[in-house]
């Protein structure tokens, strides 16, 4: 800041302007009307319509992600659906193929089993008693966990296990496959 001298015209001639001024200003009488008005004047009431677009429009498009959503999950639901069924079917399938070779097997077994020594005829029982024994238990599991894949191939597995036990006892005493 600069330091000003008392004995400077320019500055003597600022401070006179100063004092001449007077110490408040006061608005004509004719703005203060115009000031109160503009102060106290009434807001134009907008009414109801804006938000009644508003919230039509938030609820259409909640409805139409909503309805995405279904209609994506529903063709899912149905896809997952239409793969398990036909897993149940193939498992119907081996079930049945499985249960027909089986028994075939089991009633040959019974028929030559004077013929076999005990242990190798328990043995033999023994594993397939297992093996049926696993399957109950894989299948229980599948009932519980119908998507699991992992449990559909383990069932599989399973039933591979058992031909390939039939297939070797068979190829080891061919009097099982009725020959002579």
């Amino acid at each position: 800041m600069s330091e000003h001298n008392d004995n400077d015209p320019k500055w003597s001639a600022i401070e006179s302007a100063l004092k001449a001024l007077p110490k408040e200003l006061a608005p004509e009488t004719s703005q203060w009307s115009q000031i109160e008005r503009t102060i106290t004047r009434e807001r134009p009431k907008r009414g109801w319509m804006p938000f009644a677009v508003a919230a039509s429009v938030m609820v259409a498009v909640a409805s139409t992600a909503f309805s995405i959503n279904t209609a994506l999950s529903l063709k899912a639901f149905k896809s997952e659906q239409l793969a398990y069924q036909m897993a149940q079917e193939e498992i119907q399938y081996r079930e049945h193929q499985r249960r027909l070779v089986k028994a075939s097997f089991v009633q040959n077994l019974n028929q030559v089993a004077d013929k076999l020594d005990s242990a190798t005829i328990a043995d033999i029982q023994n594993n397939l008693a297992i093996i049926e024994q696993a399957m109950l238990d894989i299948r229980a599991a599948l009932a519980k966990q119908p998507g699991n894949e992992r449990l559909t191939q383990l069932l599989q597995e399973t039933y591979n296990r058992e031909q390939q036990l039939i297939e070797n006892v068979q190829s080891s005493y061919p009097q099982l496959r009725g020959e002579a």
